[in-house]
């Protein structure tokens, strides 16, 4: 099982470096076709639309069994899709492609996870579990940026060597940078297709549960988003990913504004994705010496305070110290809130249970954007961070009172 797992981490650094890579890479992309923050306000919202309407019978789908034929159907979107954005000369096929790119980032996501979610029962169990599939995300965005920047960077630079115009140097040629993830794509691609045929054999579903609840009706989605602390897990886990969505979407227009070279964005983000794999590799650590609670209301709360100074903040110093706090805090919270949706259900219902935890991130990631979009274009980017940290400040406060309640008892 170690092996196997090991091999899904691996998958998942790749499948990630991918999808985050993409996504930097879209923002510049669309600035070049001559696009705005509001048009990347609604890429960054098509990216969710389809994982919102797949997230709960993709997760069905796991819990019956299905989750090779569910990571295998993702990872061969995985390849196809940067290079439909590399292909794009027109704004309707590089939206095509990046729909692609979200339906693949969900369902590898949802696989992934389900797999995971099956082959430990204990909350410290599946911290841990999901403590290092997440690091393998976490490590999986910080080369993705990291690659794609450089590549794009690179681009930038040479097409200033060559420019006799100092105008045409805010345009960024991001179409190496995506054939490059295409083949980062094959990769995953490869290894995953057997790692996901192999997990049959790990599916360690109890036979207790199949016994003592084989005719018992599964908790129904409506049924989840009712039980005591769902709402604010759901709070806390989509607070942070919308914040990584408009820190990743809008940060290359912020740079834009305040004259940071694009390699100076990929730092800034790249610190945020640094900071995640630390304190996701040092979480079981911090786990068995800390109570669980406690550290979910710090980081919540912790996480909230950057944003909220983001739109202060004139340099690219200033920034990278910001993004790598909410990196240090959000590592934290993602995988925890994981296991806080599987606790709150049967176990056979787990992958249910974190693809509805999914559905909701979706779901806001489909509102918040293109809301995000509008404010970015009328009152500038800064505000968009503003509002992020106001929501994640909000979700803090419910962790707190959620968690905090539950320690008093």
């Amino acid at each position: 099982m170690k092996r196997w797992f090991a091999m899904l981490v691996a998958v998942t650094l790749l499948s990630q470096a991918v999808f985050n890579g993409g996504r930097v890479l879209l923002s510049w992309r669309v600035l070049a076709m001559g696009g705005d923050a509001a048009l990347i306000g609604w890429f960054t919202a098509a990216f969710s639309l389809v994982p919102l309407l797949i997230a709960v019978p993709a997760g069905r789908f796991v819990d019956a069994g299905r989750a090779p034929a569910i990571m295998r159907a993702g990872l061969i979107v995985t390849v196809f899709a940067p290079a439909g954005m590399a292909l794009s000369s027109h704004f309707a096929l590089l939206f095509l492609s990046y729909v692609a790119l979200g339906f693949a980032h969900m369902t590898t996501l949802i696989a992934g996870q389900g797999m995971a979610s099956k082959l430990r029962g204990s909350s410290s169990g599946l911290d841990s579990l999901f403590a290092y599939l997440t690091l393998g995300i976490s490590v999986g965005q910080l080369i993705g940026i990291s690659f794609a920047g450089a590549i794009a960077s690179m681009a930038a630079e040479s097409d200033i060597t060559g420019a006799t115009d100092p105008a045409t140097t805010t345009s960024v040629n991001t179409t190496p940078a995506l054939w490059w993830l295409t083949g980062l794509a094959a990769i995953a691609l490869a290894a995953g297709w057997f790692n996901a045929s192999a997990f049959r054999r790990f599916d360690l579903t109890t036979s207790s549960h199949k016994t003592g609840t084989e005719t018992s009706r599964s908790t129904g989605t409506f049924g989840m988003l009712r039980l005591p602390g769902m709402p604010s897990a759901l709070t806390a886990s989509i607070a942070v990913i919308v914040a990584i969505d408009l820190l990743t979407a809008y940060m290359p227009v912020l740079g834009h504004e305040l004259g940071i070279s694009v390699a100076e964005v990929t730092i800034i983000l790249a610190a945020r994705s640094a900071m995640a794999v630390v304190s996701r590799a040092l979480m079981p650590l911090v786990l068995r010496h800390t109570d669980r609670n406690l550290v979910l209301i710090v980081t919540t709360s912790v996480g909230a305070v950057p944003l909220l100074a983001m739109p202060f903040a004139t340099t690219s110093i200033q920034l990278t110290l910001l993004s790598g706090v909410c990196g240090l805090a959000w590592g934290f919270v993602m995988p925890m809130t994981m296991t806080w949706v599987s606790q709150l259900v049967d176990d056979r219902d787990r992958a249910l249970a974190l693809s509805v935890r999914l559905m909701g991130n979706r779901l806001a990631q489909v509102l918040v954007p293109p809301v995000a979009g509008i404010i970015a274009t009328s009152t500038g980017v800064g505000s968009v961070f503003l509002v992020s940290g106001l929501l994640s400040a909000a979700s803090a406060v419910g962790t707190v009172r959620e968690l905090g309640m539950k320690g008093r008892n």
